[in-house]
């Protein structure tokens, strides 16, 4: 379910104000999926960077805000946040919670997917909150999108650098028809082919079918001589494998079983290829 964002703009004359040095804040509730604990939910707040701004909250947010910081603790991943990560590159097993059953990382991840039959799942790379898809009508004009930040376009291509330095065959590349998406696709893997069943979506599905062909590509085994890849956002691959919610330019590594059934064998962030890659 997503219950946001809810966004404090345009100071108000009431108290208590404060000044700080961003536009908005976003605060977004992932509810918790069926595998989730109970009572659990993962709390998402970004501070989004632009200018210096007096901003007065109005006390139901700061209630909000309080209620959801409080429902958190103990929650096994708290969503991405856009200031500084400190997580491992390629993080272990024990790291991701139930639902992320990894079991490979370092030298062991690359030699496997240089052997081939993985999905490449990865999140686009960093955007501009400071732009929405609110104005869209339709997915061509990237002017009424959020795009791609400089330093997203860089992330990108330092992934797709890594990749090829570490000679992981890339075959089929599948991405959602957002322009934030498409871009990271080819800057990471060259080409991107737009696939409307790869596009975003609120994190809990409506139906059952919302992610009908995201999930057949992941869990359907090919041919084991190069991988398959899916640029796309963090909410689809959230509504079919749960928390915790894949940063922006993270890359979940992902193993096809069949019958609808996929393991995620890694997540990687958005410096861990390039890390491994320069690594001797």
């Amino acid at each position: 379910m997503w219950l946001g964002p809810v966004r404090a703009k345009n100071p108000v004359k009431m108290r208590p104000k404060i000044f700080l040095p961003h536009r908005w804040l976003e605060l977004r509730l992932h509810a918790p999926g069926p595998r989730a604990q109970p009572l659990a939910v993962a709390v998402e707040l970004k501070i989004h960077r632009t200018r210096p701004t007096a901003m007065t909250l109005r006390p139901s947010f700061l209630a909000l805000l309080a209620l959801a910081l409080l429902a958190g603790v103990g929650v096994p991943y708290a969503a991405h946040a856009q200031t500084a990560v400190t997580t491992p590159a390629v993080q272990p097993a024990d790291a991701m919670g139930p639902d992320w059953r990894a079991t490979l990382d370092g030298r062991a991840l690359v030699d496997a997917l240089r052997g081939g039959g993985y999905v490449l799942y990865i999140r686009h790379t960093s955007t501009n909150f400071g732009q929405n898809d609110d104005a869209m009508t339709t997915f061509d004009d990237c002017t009424k999108q959020r795009n791609l930040t400089e330093t997203g376009r860089a992330e990108a291509r330092a992934i797709g650098a890594a990749l090829r330095k570490l000679k992981i065959p890339i075959g089929p590349v599948l991405a959602s028809p957002y322009c934030r998406t498409l871009e990271t696709g080819r800057l990471v893997f060259g080409s991107a082919t737009p696939t409307f069943g790869m596009r975003g979506g609120p994190a809990q599905p409506a139906t059952a079918e919302r992610y009908t062909e995201l999930r057949a590509v992941l869990s359907t085994p090919f041919a084991a001589r190069n991988n398959k890849a899916v640029s796309s956002h963090g909410n689809p691959f959230y509504g079919v494998a749960g928390p915790p919610y894949l940063a922006e330019g993270e890359i979940a590594v992902v193993k096809p079983e069949g019958d609808g059934k996929f393991r995620v064998v890694a997540r990687v962030t958005v410096h861990g290829f390039p890390e491994l890659a320069a690594t001797p």
